[in-house]
């Protein structure tokens, strides 16, 4: 496993790969790759299996950071590493696999919990569908959201996902980031529900780990697709989202 750790403190850095190298997770070889500031990780950016980030830092802050490997990576899990609070809309813009706070207690139970993730999302399954006589396979990060499409569904696409299989210049509302399924709602449901998809009406469902925003009645999804939140199912779909950050990007029990 390839991981990346940016803080500008080498006894920090040393202090996570102990708790790291102490883990009973992801077992196998760990390769660490350390940088002492945001600049020289993007100067020297690879593909990594995760990145610790600090987020103050020297020269551009680890949020910038984080940001600027998104426009590179979408899908490298990013777990923040630092002493310093950072507002959530930042954070969740970006999202994080988690937040760990240096100094606290429960740090090491935290990193093995982030590293458990880790390995959960590399086991994750992945979605076959059949659509204009081709055979897709889609990871669960690359599906927004779910929807009733005639006697199926309709699976809506990230923009790197679209952009992947159906090349660039591409609106990000157009058709070109929908792939018909024969397979019905509820089947979808009951296949991906244990990872995060929740029904917001009875006609999708949202994958939660794209989830960037909870407005009063909707949610704002990464590009910016904004979907209602249907009142009968705000209350779960309150208390399910709640649980999810909790679990994958807080570390909470």
């Amino acid at each position: 496993m390839k991981i990346a750790i940016c803080d500008d403190n080498l006894e920090d850095i040393r202090y996570l790969e102990k708790l790291i190298l102490e883990s009973g997770y992801c077992l196998g070889e760990r390769v660490f790759n350390e940088f002492l500031s945001g600049e020289e990780l993007l100067d020297n950016f690879s593909k990594f299996d995760i990145i610790f980030l600090d987020i103050k830092l020297d020269g551009m802050e680890g949020t910038e950071v984080a940001e600027a490997i998104r426009l590179r990576d979408a899908k490298v899990p990013i777990a923040f590493y630092t002493g310093y609070e950072a507002s959530a809309s930042r954070i969740f813009k970006v999202r994080p696999l988690s937040y760990l706070i240096k100094g606290k207690k429960e740090l090491k139970s935290l990193v093995n919990k982030t590293l458990q993730e880790l390995c959960e999302e590399q086991k994750r399954p992945d979605v076959l569908v059949e659509y204009d006589g081709k055979m897709y396979v889609l990871q669960l990060s690359d599906i927004l959201y779910v929807s009733i499409s005639d006697k199926g569904s309709a699976i809506f696409l990230t923009d790197e996902k679209a952009y992947e299989l159906f090349g660039k210049n591409q609106d990000s509302h157009k058709q070109e980031h929908i792939i018909k399924s024969g397979v019905r709602i509820e089947a979808y449901y009951d296949q991906l529900s244990r990872y995060g998809f929740l029904y917001a009406k009875k006609s999708y469902i949202i994958n939660a780990q794209h989830v960037i925003a909870r407005g009063k009645d909707s949610v704002l999804l990464k590009g910016h697709y904004e979907l209602s939140v249907a009142r009968s199912k705000k209350k779960e779909f309150d208390s399910q989202l709640v649980k999810y950050w909790g679990d994958t990007i807080l570390g909470k029990e």
